[in-house]
């Protein structure tokens, strides 16, 4: 009796098992295609011999972001220090592509700050052994909400 009972049990989770929607979603795939744009590599800040830079420094970079976020489109409730972090490519010729937001602080900021970045004028390009190039370029932008 106790090996037909074990034989049925096993029976049971077996078919159980085999019952189970095998198919998994993969989130990666549902996910839009974004366009790659073909052209010159882009390198990143660490092997670049002189940096992109915003005309006058990091100082006024940041000061032109800050004067241009609209902080009647921030939420309501936002408090304090919100930091964003933004990323974009520095073309050869020092304009701004590739703006992509890659942390939000929340309440509206990101959207601002990109807004924002977008409006930046040309940047001196970013210098690979003396030569212009593409560069990746990240930015922390904290916006102060009182």
């Amino acid at each position: 009796m106790k090996k037909v009972l074990f034989i049925a049990l096993n029976l049971i989770f077996v078919l159980a098992a085999n019952a189970q929607n095998k198919e998994t979603k993969n989130p990666l795939k549902e996910k839009p295609v974004t366009e790659v744009k073909s052209g010159p590599p882009i390198y990143s800040s660490g092997k670049l011999t002189d940096q992109p830079e915003f005309p006058g420094g990091m100082a006024k970079f940041l000061k032109f972001v800050d004067g241009k976020i609209n902080r009647k489109n921030i939420e309501v409730g936002a408090k304090g220090n919100l930091k964003t972090y933004i990323s974009f490519v520095v073309e050869r010729d020092g304009s701004l592509s590739d703006i992509k937001l890659l942390r939000d602080g929340g309440f509206g900021v990101g959207k601002q700050a990109l807004i924002a970045i977008k409006q930046s004028p040309n940047w001196k390009p970013g210098e690979l052994n003396g030569e212009k190039v593409r560069s990746l370029y990240n930015v922390p932008i904290v916006v102060t909400v009182n």
